[in-house]
């Protein structure tokens, strides 16, 4: 059968034991990849090769009595790429996600990664992905924050700090280590009040928990959205201070008048084009499965509302060393992650399980 080939096979414990949550590192990596994808040296699915994944949608009903249905959070995605530069690795994410997982102990989101080698195409290793996805999402949140927001912001107003919000919350925290006062919001109180008193132990800042969303942005620097579920908040742009950074991360209600009236950054303008050409295919039903704010923020560009000339472009800013023009306008930075960020951090725990000998070696060929 010719030469044998073998694939690495990473748990979460191994994934641990690696450095998958060691968010400096993670954030390095989120910078490391943004610059490729602002010199090129990149390839995501479809034919404009900047696809964010491909989605199974389910139906309302069925007439069979095991298929998956419609619901909040409910999906199943491919994400798949390749990154060059020092990574030089291809592969895929998958993942399915339901929001009743947490009835049952589980992650909302359960993704694998596989990476492949980008000539042969022979997979490398296979790794269970949860905390990979997460940490990345986290990242780059902290990412927009250091690059985008303004050098002087003190004050970080936390919107969601479930996983993935209290990674998000981390990132920033780390890379903005001028925030002095933390406000986290979240529908329930007693899990705004935990990782208040969690933040303000580890990072020896001011935290306090909200319940109400206008107080809590109204004097804020920064304000990340990383909520969950059906319900979504609503943000009005009189309650943002000049100058002040909306990093979003999730999907929440806004009037589209405010958003004209707001600087908007994104981290991959072709992947939203991208967004445009599938959901016009879709059926009404499912065009805002991309997220209500998203549609808008792509339906305002389409109609000249935002125009496009005048978009601030994270992987830019970044490839420029954080050199952008700041203006008293608030800022809105889309975050909707990419494969090329999972293979980021997935190939650099990869390499430093193959250094301390982690994981279990499959045989494939």
């Amino acid at each position: 059968m010719g030469n044998m080939h073998s694939l690495l096979y990473l748990s979460e414990q191994d994934t641990r034991a690696a450095g998958v949550t060691d968010m400096a590192a993670c954030i390095s990596s989120m910078e490391e990849a943004m610059q490729l994808l602002a010199s090129g040296d990149y390839v995501m699915g479809g034919p404009n090769r900047n696809s964010h994944g491909i989605k199974l949608f389910f139906y309302p009903q069925s007439e069979h009595a095991n298929m998956p249905l419609e619901g909040p959070d409910r999906r199943y995605m491919a994400l798949i790429g390749y990154l060059g530069g020092e990574f030089q690795v291809s592969g895929v994410k998958w993942y399915g996600s339901n929001i009743k997982n947490k009835e049952l102990g589980l992650p909302r989101s359960i993704p694998i990664l596989v990476l492949n080698d980008p000539d042969t195409g022979a997979p490398i290793c296979i790794m269970a992905a949860t905390l990979v996805n997460a940490m990345r999402t986290g990242a780059m949140a902290g990412v927009g924050a250091k690059y985008i927001a303004r050098k002087d912001a003190a004050v970080l107003t936390q919107v969601g700090v479930g996983a993935m919000g209290y990674d998000c919350c981390e990132a920033i925290l780390t890379a903005c280590p001028g925030i002095r006062e933390l406000r986290t919001v979240s529908r329930s109180g007693k899990t705004a009040v935990d990782a208040a008193n969690s933040f303000s132990s580890r990072f020896d800042i001011r935290a306090e928990a909200y319940l109400d969303l206008e107080e809590a942005v109204r004097g804020s620097d920064i304000i990340c959205f990383a909520n969950s579920g059906q319900a979504k908040p609503s943000l009005k742009v009189e309650w943002l201070s000049p100058g002040a950074t909306v990093l979003v991360l999730s999907d929440f209600l806004m009037d589209p008048a405010d958003m004209r009236a707001m600087t908007i950054a994104v981290d991959n303008w072709e992947m939203y084009e991208a967004y445009e050409r599938d959901s016009d295919l879709l059926p009404c039903e499912d065009r805002n499965c991309i997220g209500k704010l998203i549609r808008t923020f792509v339906d305002e560009v389409r109609s000249g509302g935002i125009q496009l000339e005048k978009l601030v472009h994270l992987k830019q800013v970044i490839a420029n060393g954080g050199s952008h023009a700041v203006s008293e306008k608030p800022v809105m930075v889309f975050i909707d992650g990419m494969c090329i960020e999972d293979l980021a951090w997935g190939y650099k725990v990869y390499q430093n399980a193959k250094t301390l000998g982690l994981g279990m070696e499959l045989p494939f060929i």
